[in-house]
């Protein structure tokens, strides 16, 4: 229990969470391999900037959301940022089904999405010298 505005608070984290140490030791032996989120509750843009930074070079990543629109933040903003590449938003599509003795059928009241997932690879671009920075890129 912990004390917030002088009342008493139940700590709901899950026995199972880790520690920010742990974290913490987890990311500075190389980072994680890779990265699954599926918490639709929390902002991707929020996720993505806690875990990114974590993850190893190369690691792949996926971010689950019900709706497109943060996806679709997120996903410009990696790409404007160049820390992921490969960078792929896709639609689930959930079908329940009845099954019944001697029959089964989908049911009819699906509904037409299950969600979203924005999925990349992390990479890390190489430091930029005063030179890249002051060079125009050419039109075309």
């Amino acid at each position: 229990m912990k004390v917030v505005d002088g009342k008493q608070r139940v700590n709901r984290a899950s026995p199972w969470a880790a520690s920010e140490e742990q974290v913490g030791r987890w990311a500075a032996s190389g980072g994680f391999t890779s990265c699954l989120v599926a918490a639709p509750a929390l902002q991707p843009i929020a996720v993505m900037d806690r875990l990114l930074p974590l993850l190893a070079p190369s690691a792949p990543f996926a971010i689950f959301s019900n709706s497109p629109l943060p996806l679709a933040m997120a996903m410009a903003k990696l790409r404007k940022t160049g820390q992921a590449l490969a960078l792929q938003m896709t639609e689930n599509w959930h079908r329940e089904y009845q099954v019944l003795p001697a029959r089964t059928h989908p049911t009819m009241s699906t509904s037409g999405t299950g969600g979203y997932i924005l999925s990349g690879i992390k990479v890390i671009s190489p430091p930029r010298t005063e030179a890249d920075r002051s060079a125009k890129k050419p039109r075309t």
